[in-house]
């Protein structure tokens, strides 16, 4: 907000000096009074959807805000008016005090929530009295909510620390809300004064702006995690909110508070209680379980159909907030459109698969993951657990990851029984495996159990090895009973051996019913899941380590099967093996390596034999 500022005051100085008075706007509020409160029929005011949680109404609030009797360009009438139009169901104007003033200031603090009250009721606007301590540094700018008159919070320019420490305490014994505005601003870092940190730590200050206008403050988040305080997203606007906003396809920055009703008590319940989402350009910020929340309410199931080992399944998001979701493989994003529809289809054996949710942040770099059988539940009061996959790790010991889950008691197996109260409870530590499994959990909580996760848990851990020169080798063996790849070592005869540059085969190698198998060392530069895609007629399988990555084993013409696996940085062994039955004759392995988005061919520098 204030980076702009000066850009629009360049074409607010062109105007007289009768704008000042608000010209423009005076004239909308003739226009306004004259046609009274009944004649909003005739406006066509935006509205914002976002559903309800569970035991709590949402509200959006935008907390922070200022009219013509500080420093902006508009009216308390006419901010109701943006409110309402806006579809705001919650405002608190926050003039400044005690600088910057201006010439409407008469003397009377309470002004500008007094001439905004005469509209506020009657439109369903929820008016919040308050203001905005504006100082120097450290102090900086405070706001102070929930007052009953502001009068008797005035002060003289400058103010020195011991006088707002005075408002301040006299303010939380009133039970005012406190907030810590654009943290640090114009700093990126959202740098906090040691003044603002000690009124954190005493309990003076409770809240922090993560968005201000179009400013979006990841550190705030951080500092709300560590500190304890609560996140809003507000305009601080000055101008008329028009200007800043684009009424069709953008809203205003503002706060998603849940709370039990719109008293002044219910929203102080809220706030104190750190029940808010910020929102400001399609981006939220929130603690994980409300965001979790939050989606759950915004994701409405279609349908879900299972077949042959897939699932189908469409949602509909009924909220005005798109959603992305991405997992380890970029080729099964799921981008979810706002008041939208998405269908797709998955494996059975994927839906305990984690997603990230890029537009949710839960800290400044880290952003919601949720499992994709989350998403199914449809109104199921827990979601399944699913593998974080920012948990992941290999150790001396082993694969070691943690699960995301939803509170109750998960408990969880490895050697594919199906989780019961009499499995393994999971405790919230790091599981730490010594060879790849299949992990099935499930989470209970007051009788009520979530869908079960079946979580995939291939991995290999690298090996040390001398391999020093790029290629594979290869064994070529021949038998007219090769139908499978389970076939070529046990029927083939070894016709030749030897050294190719890679794994890449066309038509020509061989005749029919003729069995390759390959092996070496594939090296990988960073650990992370890795994605495979074998396409071969006929038939093929990768293993790495000891690990089926990837079965195409089939005799039924070119077919490409899909595989993953966790990769610790360094060489691997594999072994592909690879069938001709009859006529054409092809082979290529592509992956997906961590951080990538589209699938390649290996690269045959990163093969390697001893």
């Amino acid at each position: 907000m204030k980076r702009i500022a000066f850009a629009i005051s360049l074409v607010l100085c062109s105007l007289s000096l009768a704008a000042q008075d608000n010209i423009h706007y005076e004239w909308q509020e003739g226009y306004v009074r004259k046609a009274g409160f009944r004649g909003t029929h005739c406006a066509n005011p935006r509205r914002v959807a976002v559903p309800d949680i569970p035991g709590f109404k949402t509200y959006k609030a935008d907390l922070h805000m200022h009219t013509i009797f500080s420093d902006a360009q508009v009216t308390p009438m006419m901010r109701v008016y943006e409110a309402w139009y806006e579809n705001i169901d919650i405002l608190a104007i926050t003039d400044h005090h005690p600088d910057p003033r201006t010439k409407f200031d008469n003397g009377d603090m309470n002004r500008s929530y007094r001439e905004a009250s005469k509209y506020a009721s009657d439109l369903g606007v929820k008016l919040i009295r308050g203001f905005e301590l504006t100082t120097g540094e450290p102090i900086g700018h405070i706001n102070v909510l929930f007052l009953k008159d502001v009068n008797e919070y005035k002060l003289d320019y400058p103010v020195r620390m011991g006088q707002a420490d005075s408002l301040l305490l006299k303010a939380q014994a009133e039970g005012a809300f406190i907030t810590t505005n654009h943290p640090g601003w114009p700093d990126e870092n959202s740098f906090l004064s040691d003044y603002i940190k000690n009124h954190i730590g005493s309990g003076l200050i409770k809240g922090i702006e993560v968005f201000n206008d179009a400013e979006f403050y990841p550190m705030a988040i951080d500092h709300a995690n560590n500190y304890g305080l609560t996140m809003l997203g507000c305009t601080d606007s000055h101008y008329p909110t028009y200007f800043s906003y684009d009424q069709k396809d953008n809203h205003r920055a503002m706060t998603l508070v849940f709370a039990k009703d719109s008293s002044d008590e219910g929203i102080k319940e809220a706030l104190n209680a750190h029940r808010t989402i910020a929102w400001a350009n399609n981006k939220l910020a929130g603690r994980e379980g409300l965001l979790k929340s939050f989606l759950h309410a915004c994701i409405k199931v279609e349908f879900v159909r299972e077949e042959a080992g897939l699932v189908h399944f469409r949602v509909y998001n009924c909220s005005d907030i798109p959603f992305l979701l991405e997992n380890e493989n970029p080729q099964e994003v799921i981008r979810i459109p706002a008041n939208g529809y998405a269908e797709s289809w998955r494996k059975a054996d994927k839906l305990g698969s984690s997603y990230t949710v890029k537009n949710a942040y839960i800290t400044s770099t880290k952003h919601l993951e949720v499992p994709l059988s989350f998403l199914l539940e449809g109104d199921y009061p827990l979601y399944a657990p699913a593998l974080r996959p920012s948990s992941v790790e290999f150790t001396k010991e082993g694969f070691s990851f943690a699960l995301a889950v939803d509170e109750g008691d998960t408990y969880y197996t490895l050697d594919g029984s199906e989780p019961t109260t009499a499995s393994t409870l999971y405790d919230g530590s790091v599981i730490t495996l010594k060879e790849s499994a299949t992990m099935r959990a499930v989470t209970v909580n007051g009788g009520y159990r979530s869908a079960e996760a079946t979580i995939a848990l291939p991995f290999s851990m690298a090996v040390k090895c001398k391999a020093k020169r790029n290629g594979v080798r290869f064994t070529y063996l021949e038998h007219p009973d090769i139908l499978s790849t389970k076939d070529i070592e046990k029927l083939g005869v070894v016709k030749k051996s030897g050294v190719y540059s890679d794994l890449l085969i066309t038509d020509g190698v061989g005749k029919d019913h003729f069995g390759l198998v390959f092996t070496g060392f594939i090296k990988v530069e960073q650990t992370g899941v890795y994605h495979f895609n074998l396409a071969s007629n006929d038939g093929s399988e990768l293993f790495i380590g000891e690990v089926l990555t990837v079965d195409n084993d089939s005799c039924e013409g070119y077919k490409i099967a899909k595989g993953s696996i966790y990769l610790e940085k360094g060489c691997h062994p594999f072994v592909l093996r690879y069938f001709e039955g009859y006529g054409g004759e092809s082979l290529r392995l592509e992956w997906v390596t961590p951080g990538d988005k589209v699938y390649s061919k290996v690269p045959a520098e990163n093969l390697f034999i001893e």
